[in-house]
């Protein structure tokens, strides 16, 4: 889809839930689209700007915290949520964004109505050894076992009327792979890969549930992007071209109506929870930029940019906990991966046992579809092997 009017690409964006692309005035919804298009007229990466609810989020004033606590907007959250549909679906992980909302809805009274959780399950050994200090991100399907299972089994007894779906993605995966529709789950870049289908089954698990009335897929998806800028000395809040993995997008539609998904933290209706939350981590940061711990400080970077601006890493440890109090950090999680195309979470794919050799060669040739005709400097490698799109920021709001 492209359109070539500001107002209408908002209009378009905030009905479909999702960010956009902006090229000289033209607007994308498809980034691969969007990056043939950059490619064959030569424009660097930037020179294109995403828009991510632009008219809630650029408008919104940053430079007044949210008088209320977290809690209790994650309490309004859910509560908006539940007041605007018949029927809640949360896709739960067992990791910390998704328990938190779990959390908001339990913790004061709100009824959900369902729990969506997929893994491979049938792939898992169950002899991994699994603890604090090996969080590799090849193991990350294991949560199931460690955060997801535990969970879903207590809730099971304290809360049987909550219908739990549990779906074994191995066998789900490996058909989305072979029935040539690869090209249907390519979202920013984010889910070309053998575990890319999670959000396409949700959806379709969302339709089989229309008779219960106006049906939401919920999901966290992610924490704020903050940065610091230590010359300015300010904090900057800015949004990822990430955050179109799971919104609505011209490929997602089944029958002529899209099935919807909303982002709990992520929402131009509720701005102010994520404006709370990076206040939340501007602050935690603040005392340890105090007490000049040095070291500690130099464990929370993600990245520097020419040693001026400093870009966190949103999913340490310190960080959970200081946007969700109840989680508890004991839980074993692994650690993210920047490999998106041959993901961890999907290298049960690379193993014989489970996946034919002509399988593997049909994904790598529609993955060599999904990127042709888009220059080098718009893939991310490793070595000589694509592993993602590289990443697009929206334009940095100071607070």
């Amino acid at each position: 889809m492209i359109i070539h009017d500001r107002v209408v690409a908002e209009r378009v964006g905030l009905e479909k839930r999702c960010g956009y692309w902006e090229i000289f005035g033209t607007f994308f919804f498809d980034k691969s689209e969007m990056l043939r298009h950059a490619s064959k007229h030569s424009v660097s990466k930037n020179l294109i700007k995403y828009h991510f609810f632009d008219s809630a989020y650029q408008t919104y004033n940053w430079s007044v915290e949210p008088k209320e606590s977290l809690e209790e907007l994650y309490k309004q959250r859910a509560q908006q949520l539940r007041d605007k549909y018949d029927y809640l679906i949360l896709s739960f992980s067992g990791g910390a964004d998704s328990s938190n909302i779990l959390n908001a809805f339990i913790a004061n009274g709100i009824k959900l109505d369902e729990i969506y959780c997929e893994y491979p399950i049938a792939t898992l050994n169950q002899n991994a050894k699994m603890s604090l200090d090996n969080r590799d991100p090849t193991l990350i399907a294991y949560e199931w076992e460690a955060a997801a299972k535990p969970r879903l089994e207590k809730l099971a007894k304290t809360h049987p009327n909550i219908k739990i779906t549990i779906e074994d993605a191995t066998e789900f995966s490996i058909k989305i792979i072979e029935s040539d529709n690869l090209h249907t789950y390519f979202r920013s870049g984010s889910t070309a890969n053998a575990h890319g289908g999670r959000y396409h089954k949700l959806y379709e698990i969302a339709r089989s549930r229309e008779n219960y009335g106006k049906v939401c897929c919920l999901t966290g998806l992610d924490k704020p992007r903050i940065a610091y800028d230590t010359r300015r000395k300010l904090f900057f809040s800015s949004y990822s071209d990430f955050s179109n993995i799971y919104t609505h997008s011209p490929h997602y539609v089944f029958g002529g109506d899209p099935a919807t998904i909303e982002y709990f933290y992520l929402t131009y209706d509720f701005p102010q929870l994520n404006v709370k939350q990076s206040y939340a981590l501007k602050h935690q940061i603040q005392q340890i930029m105090s007490s000049e711990n040095t070291e500690l400080y130099k464990e929370l970077l993600l990245n520097s940019v020419n040693d001026v601006v400093n870009i966190f890493d949103v999913h340490h440890d310190i960080f959970k906990k200081t946007l969700y109090k109840t989680w508890d950090n004991s839980i074993w999680q692994a650690k993210k991966s920047g490999n998106v195309f041959y993901t961890p979470q999907a290298q049960w794919f690379l193993d014989n046992k489970y996946v034919s050799d002509r399988t593997r060669d049909y994904f790598q040739k529609q993955l060599f579809d999904l990127l042709s005709g888009i220059d080098r400097q718009f893939i991310v490698y490793e070595n000589t092997t694509p592993i993602a799109l590289q990443p697009i920021m929206s334009t940095a709001i100071p607070f």
